[in-house]
């Protein structure tokens, strides 16, 4: 199962902080875990930081668009509602006009 990202940066960040120790950098470096790999590992700890930023921005930006779209669509559905009820009082005594405008008779 996938980390939660969070525990991730932590994680990673524990791990390249541990392997960088002067006290361990000779084990995990003749284990494969040589400068190259420990810069390698953080730059990918800071690319994965930057996404997250970035789509933590998206998201709180998608959350005020879409507070925008509700709002515009309530104004659209109070007019058509005003609309209807203009053709209503308009054509009162032909209710068969009332298609032309799209509006549907209720019985």
């Amino acid at each position: 199962m996938p980390y939660a990202i969070a525990t991730l940066f932590t994680l990673v960040g524990q791990m390249l902080a541990a392997m960088s120790a002067s006290g361990n950098q000779i084990r995990v470096s003749a284990r494969g875990g040589d400068e190259q790999f420990l810069s390698a590992g953080q730059a990918k700890l800071e690319e994965l930081e930057r996404l997250n930023a970035q789509q933590e921005r998206l998201k709180a930006e998608l959350k005020l668009k879409t507070a925008e779209v509700e709002a515009s669509l309530k104004g659209m559905s109070d007019w058509y509602s005003q609309a209807k009820q203009i053709v209503k009082l308009a054509y009162h005594d032909e209710q068969e006009k009332w298609i032309e405008f799209g509006v549907t008779t209720k019985k």
